[in-house]
């Protein structure tokens, strides 16, 4: 389940910057190498390929389509292309603002500069202890 949520990403990511253009270009490039091996054998057919001057009818669609216009999305309030207008995005009501909860600052309780006692003298023993 794991795969397939990371695999329905990496498809999402691919479409979004075009990399669905980039596997049609790959499928086209394999077909256009079988192609042109069957022809002319695997390194004329590999030239030919990749010179760009012997392109087929895969890659002037894959070309077509990046060269169309794409249709951005509309903004709200801008019909027309003239622009964006804030004003009709905002509502014309005037919204009203509560009271504050507190009127002054709650007062902060700080913790004691040193911590409290907890059973250990502040000085050292006279003399020191001796290690066993």
């Amino acid at each position: 389940m794991r795969i397939l949520r990371f695999i329905l990403v990496i498809a999402g990511c691919l479409h979004l910057c075009g990399g669905h253009y980039g596997v049609l270009q790959v499928l086209a490039w394999g077909k256009m190498m079988v192609d042109y091996s069957a022809e002319n054998g695997l390194v004329e057919g590999a030239k030919q390929t990749f010179d760009g001057n012997h392109p087929c009818e895969l890659c002037h669609s894959i070309d077509d389509a990046k060269k169309e216009k794409r249709h951005e999305p509309q903004v709200p309030g801008q019909r027309d292309g003239s622009g964006f207008d804030l004003k009709k995005l905002i509502s014309p009501k005037v919204l009203a603002l509560k009271e504050p909860r507190f009127r002054s600052l709650p007062k902060n309780k700080f913790l004691p500069p040193f911590p409290p006692y907890c059973g250990f003298s502040h000085k050292p023993e006279i003399p020191p202890p001796r290690l066993a």
